[in-house]
């Protein structure tokens, strides 16, 4: 049952006005003095407001959470520091309320530990917009009073203290709930289905100088319900000032498969891209590659000189006195990278300046690079794979042009102790190799800009990419 939280209202009779004799003018100087205080302060929270949001007829724009929506009629934008949220949230971008009701729209992030805070009483309305699917579902607060109601699957309790959590793959949830505690009404159900109809991402551009000073970080941009839309698929580069919660992007990345790792050398950002080419026949993989450089100032984008191929794939780039060194195959070696077993590579080399690439060595391992050791003038190569229990790790070193094995794991693990024992023993000697390796680099998960220069961030940054500083 739809619970009615609509209050009639009652016709109000107006009397006709009267005319009353005109008081004698008198000034009031602390009024007059309050009022431009008043006035002006008013301004200022309107401008902090409009920094973060906009608002175009009934579009509306956010920069902290990176989503425009239509909103729904009969809503309006509500002040994020006057809502308590439902247990297990926080850090709320923005929030709509309806009209004359309790009802409220939250876009907030989750509270990395809830497991135990709330608890889940039914499913929600699947949602598509053109870029997200959302999937929802209906939850209550764990207390003591919710132990005696049990999930019901689609069939919706309408209980006091329900939300309504709304997400997708790439972003924090939007929340729906009462602000007086109650059920949600179907109208405002229905109004967030509406909304959640329109919701797409948006980024505002921006521009770097010698100014800015904060964080730069890569993400992704892809379509939730058809992933071979590649023309809805991209990566940018993201910025976010000191002191703000807003997200700018500086400019787009060249599309491809995703860029995961970036070297960073003389306030250029160096990676390797792998273009798709669609093929006549579905079993064919196409690519071509190349490397490129970024400088996030000048927005200038160029291929490295003698790095762009044709049906070629780069698994892997490593740069080491402005020489770049970087393991490529033919397109196949995308679809042996997905399978179990070690992929041939070439490692080849090139000035960074641009020129003619040289073959350094020929591997049995296409994986990565994980560096190089100076002492033993060695390149450590490896690849990993993994499937319920099972795993497989091969890694091996090549000096003066000749690859060496060094370590080859492979195996099923789960109750025998025996087993796990190994693991772990190879575990622990694989991460001493990666330490070793890696040992020239500086990796950081984000970039710090300060006074025009690209730096090392010492910040705590969840961000899917690595970007790698050489050490001084």
């Amino acid at each position: 049952m739809d619970p009615d939280n609509q209050t009639p209202i009652n016709p109000i009779s107006t009397p006709e006005p009267k005319l009353e004799p005109k008081p004698e003018s008198k000034i009031n100087w602390r009024f007059l003095i309050a009022v431009p205080v008043v006035f002006i302060f008013t301004l200022f929270v309107i401008y902090l407001f409009l920094s973060t949001t906009k608002i175009e007829g009934s579009l509306f724009y956010s920069n902290i959470a990176n989503v425009k929506l239509m909103i729904p009629g009969g809503w309006e934008i509500d002040n994020t520091s006057n809502i308590n949220l439902p247990v297990g949230f926080k850090e709320p971008a923005f929030a709509l309320k309806k009209t004359g009701s309790a009802c409220i729209i939250v876009k907030a992030e989750w509270d990395p530990d809830i497991s135990n805070s709330i608890k889940q009483i039914s499913r929600a309305d699947r949602i598509f917009s053109d870029w997200t699917q959302f999937d929802g579902s209906w939850y209550i607060a764990s207390t003591t009073d919710s132990a005696k109601y049990s999930y019901s699957s689609d069939a919706r309790q309408y209980l006091n203290g329900e939300f309504r959590v709304s997400n997708g793959l790439r972003s924090g949830p939007f929340l729906l709930f009462m602000t007086n505690g109650k059920a949600v009404p179907n109208n405002c159900n229905d109004d967030f289905d509406e909304m959640l109809k329109t919701v797409e991402p948006y980024y505002e551009m921006v521009n770097l100088d010698s100014s800015s000073s904060g964080i730069l970080v890569t993400e992704k941009v892809w379509d939730d319900n058809r992933y071979s839309e590649v023309e809805k698929s991209y990566e940018h580069l993201v910025f976010i000032a000191d002191g703000s919660k807003e997200r700018y992007e500086i400019m787009r990345i060249p599309p491809g498969t995703w860029t995961e790792s970036f070297f960073v050398l003389d306030n250029n950002l160096y990676f390797p891209v792998n273009s798709y080419k669609s093929s006549s026949t579905e079993e064919a993989w196409q690519f071509d590659s190349a490397i490129y450089s970024l400088n996030p100032f000048s927005k200038k984008l160029s291929i490295v000189s003698g790095t762009a191929t044709t049906n070629s794939y780069i698994s892997s780039l490593f740069i080491r006195d402005s020489i770049a060194y970087y393991l490529i195959g033919d397109s196949d070696l995308a679809r042996c990278l997905e399978s179990y077993y070690p992929c041939p590579a070439e490692l080849y080399s090139i000035p960074l300046m641009g020129g003619d690439s040289i073959l350094v060595a020929s591997s049995s391992l296409g994986g990565w690079i994980l560096g190089y050791v100076p002492d033993e003038k060695a390149f450590y190569l490896g690849q990993r794979w993994g499937d319920a229990g099972c795993a497989s790790a091969s890694f091996s070193k090549i000096v003066n042009s000749r690859e060496e094995s060094i370590v080859k794991f492979d195996g099923c693990y789960g109750a025998d102790e025996v087993d796990l024992i190994a693991y772990q023993q190879t575990q622990d000697k694989i991460d001493e190799i990666v330490k070793k390796a890696d040992a020239s680099k500086i990796l950081t998960k984000a970039i710090h800009i300060d006074g025009g220069i690209l730096k090392p961030t010492i910040d705590d940054i969840s961000s899917y990419a690595s970007f790698y500083f050489d050490k001084k």
